[in-house]
């Protein structure tokens, strides 16, 4: 396992899944009663938008399960690429090409509209937690909905 993200809330780990013979991401939450409440929001959150996004057209990170392992609630996810900051980064902040900004905005706005049309709000919306599905690829996904 690896680190490839961490917060207040606690770590996301890159880590394989045995049973499902898988790369996956697994964010393990502070075991502290009020980030384990807010997990619960967000396990019920993503949840709700699987059930209702058959055709996988949300741009939103799918939850694939969770579990509670020493009082500490993980949630487990498909494995993502870069966030948006860290490809500016990459790109020594010499901003996107007109292109693909158009490729990002077109997909975000996609996601909200699915989001509203649920009458979900992401409260944190920022290059952070905007993935890329693959690496050097254009496609991306919403996360971090705790």
């Amino acid at each position: 396992m690896s680190q490839i993200g961490k917060g207040s809330y606690g770590q996301v780990l890159k880590a394989f899944d045995h049973k499902t013979k898988e790369e996956v991401a697994l964010k393990m939450i502070k075991s502290d009663p009020k980030f384990s409440k807010q997990a619960f929001i967000e396990i019920k959150i993503l949840s709700y938008i699987k059930e209702r996004d058959d055709d996988h057209q949300s741009n939103v990170v799918k939850i694939k399960d969770f579990v509670i392992f020493r009082k500490h609630v993980c949630i487990i996810f498909e494995l993502l690429s870069d966030n948006l900051y860290e490809l500016i980064i990459r790109n020594n902040y010499n901003g996107l090409s007109e292109e693909l900004i158009r490729r990002f905005a077109i997909q975000i706005l996609v996601s909200l509209e699915f989001l509203r049309s649920h009458n979900i709000i992401h409260c944190d919306l920022k290059p952070e937690n905007i993935l890329l599905k693959e690496f050097n690829k254009s496609g991306i996904k919403l996360i971090d909905f705790g």
